[in-house]
């Protein structure tokens, strides 16, 4: 017996091919030809029985055995099919009962900040925060004199440096904020337009 995994909340029987006996179980997650374009649909073995209930002239073979995942275990297979029979909820529901949810896992942030000045421009934007006193950008500015690139876990956390006295810098054009989300890769920026050379 076959449990259809999408909008279908009944079995059907299949056939199993000779090649397919020893590996197919209860349990085990299978392709079978569907309705009658034969449409190929993934489905559970919920039950393995020598007599049809059906036409046995009439019963499709199973296609293969579905490898693009985890298989399903055989005891909660069958538990959820004792949860649809005992309490007549729908085999969906069951399955989602007992089965364990893939947790998503959230991507990494990875944050630099990249300076969009060369270093006489750099320099020129050092002494000028030197002379009003603005104590974040003067760090900041030295560091990236040092290093173009910084981490902004460093900037904010060894540096102390805050949103609110980066935030005008981006604005104004001198650095720009780069975002990488890890495992997915995409880079995000946060600034505009390079500086052209002066």
């Amino acid at each position: 017996m076959i449990f259809l995994t999408k909008k279908v909340d009944r079995t059907f029987d299949y056939r199993i091919p000779q090649h397919l006996r020893q590996e197919i179980t209860v349990g085990t997650r299978v392709l079978i030809p569907f309705g009658k374009g034969n449409t190929m649909r993934k489905g559970y073995v919920v039950g393995i029985t020598a007599k049809a209930s059906y036409d046995p002239d009439k019963i499709k073979e199973i296609g293969g055995i579905v490898t693009d995942g985890v298989s399903a275990e055989s005891r909660l297979i069958t538990l959820a099919w004792w949860l649809k029979e005992q309490y007549g909820s729908t085999m969906n529901q069951a399955l989602k009962t007992v089965l364990p949810v893939k947790q998503k896992v959230k991507p990494k942030e990875k944050k630099i900040i990249r300076s969009l000045l060369n270093r006489e421009q750099l320099s020129r934007a050092l002494k000028e925060a030197e002379k009003k006193s603005y104590k974040a950008r003067v760090r900041l500015f030295s560091a990236l004199l040092d290093n173009p690139v910084i981490p902004y876990e460093i900037a904010v956390n060894q540096m102390n440096l805050s949103a609110s006295a980066i935030k005008p810098l981006i604005e104004k054009g001198d650095i720009c904020l780069e975002s990488e989300e890890i495992y997915r890769n995409p880079i995000q920026i946060e600034c505009q337009e390079e500086k052209d050379s002066a």
